[in-house]
């Protein structure tokens, strides 16, 4: 039987591969979830990179954009699926930029 899913990580617009969300990254892909441009939401692995400032940093690939996170000793990676790369990248800068002020 497969598992039920709770809280952040339910509903359509994520996968089920990796289950771990790091701190930094939870108001960011709440938001990614509400925005109707993104139609998914996947969840990447997480690296120990050691300590350093907390960022975000956006690339664009064919589906959408891979989004990069790091927070304090972790960085974690996550596939945004949408058709309008700019308008969902100004949004989560903005949501990251309120979470950290």
């Amino acid at each position: 039987m497969p598992r039920k899913t709770k809280g952040l990580l339910q509903g359509r617009k994520t996968n089920n591969n990796h289950s771990t969300i790091i701190e930094a990254s939870k108001p960011l892909i709440r938001a990614a979830k509400k925005l109707e441009s993104v139609t998914k939401v996947v969840i990447g692995k997480i690296i120990m990179v050691g300590p350093g400032i907390q960022r975000i940093k956006f690339v664009e690939v064919p589906a959408g954009l891979k989004l990069t996170v790091r927070g304090g000793m972790l960085q974690q990676l996550f596939f945004l699926y949408t058709a309008d790369r700019q308008a969902v990248q100004t949004f989560i800068e903005q949501v990251w930029n309120e979470a950290k002020s």
